[in-house]
């Protein structure tokens, strides 16, 4: 076999481009910045990472994906169509656990599930005069987040009570 000048400048290079694509890229396992997610769960022992739009007033938030120590604050929203002019409620902090942040959306990525029961907030939207349910938004900041600390999940929420007073 004969080698040119050709081929001995094209075989490096060659070798150079197999090599890089076998690398590559790097990625890191818990990126910085606000990778997390946030689903609504109707379901008391249900894990998955999927989201259920439509709520009972007692309802879980699932939390993935969120970086180890961080907290975040909630707050639900109750909007259009149910009102016009937006009412909020802001409910205490939610410590997203020590896990990272990779698998954010997966079983790997869970990091804490939150009971919420807005039954006081939004009892007032399922009586006579409003229709049985409300739309709500939740808006959680997560502190310590590189870039954009919001996640927003819209959904319906019927079915809410206020219990009775005991005498």
């Amino acid at each position: 076999m004969r080698w040119n000048r050709r081929s001995l400048v094209a075989a490096p290079m060659l070798m150079g481009v197999v090599l890089g694509s076998l690398a590559g890229p790097v990625v890191a396992a818990d990126p910085p910045g606000n990778n997390g997610t946030v689903k609504v769960d109707t379901q008391d022992v249900d894990y998955m990472p999927d989201n259920q739009p439509q709520a009972d007033c007692v309802f879980w938030i699932d939390f993935y994906g969120f970086d180890s120590g961080a907290w975040a604050s909630a707050t639900f929203t109750v909007i259009a169509p149910t009102v016009e002019t937006e009412v909020s409620y802001l409910m205490p902090p939610v410590d997203l656990g020590t896990t990272d942040s990779s698998g954010g959306g997966s079983l790997s990525g869970h990091d804490t599930r939150v009971l919420f029961d807005l039954n006081d907030e939004l009892a007032r939207f399922m009586g006579p005069d409003g229709d049985g349910s409300a739309h709500v938004k939740l808006t959680v900041h997560a502190d310590g987040a590189n870039n954009a600390d919001t996640k927003y999940k819209a959904f319906w929420v019927s079915g809410c009570e206020v219990p009775p007073t005991e005498t």
